[in-house]
C-alpha cells in the first residue's frame, strides 16, 4: 500500500501552544511528521533563518490507539518515530 500522508504542514502561529496542539493532533491522526512552515515572499537574507525551536520529544509519547489505526491504513509503520521538520515556502512573483 502506498503511503498516503507523510507530513502535515503547520502554519506559523503567535501562540506556541496552538502549534503544539496541532502537532499532537497530527500524531493522533497517524501522520509520521509535521513540518513547521514559514511562508516567505521576496528575496531571502540571513535574517530570514528559521529560529523556531522544535517541540519536546513527541516521539517519546506512547502512540494512542487511533494513531496506530491510521498509520496502519496509511502504510506507515507504528515503530517509525514522529519527526519534526521546518519548511520554507517561497512565493515567486
Amino acid at each position: 500500500m502506498a503511503l498516503l500522508f507523510f507530513d502535515l504542514s503547520l502554519l506559523p502561529s503567535p501562540n506556541p501552544n496552538s502549534r503544539l496542539l496541532a502537532a499532537a493532533r497530527a500524531l493522533e491522526l497517524g501522520y509520521a511528521a509535521v513540518a513547521l512552515d514559514h511562508p516567505h515572499r521576496g528575496l531571502l537574507a540571513d535574517a530570514d533563518r528559521c529560529h523556531t525551536a522544535p517541540f519536546p520529544a513527541l516521539s517519546s509519547l506512547p502512540l494512542p490507539p487511533s494513531a496506530s489505526l491510521h498509520r496502519s491504513r496509511n502504510g506507515s509503520p507504528a515503530s517509525e518515530p514522529f519527526r519534526q521538520y521546518t519548511r520554507i515556502t517561497l512565493s515567486l512573483d
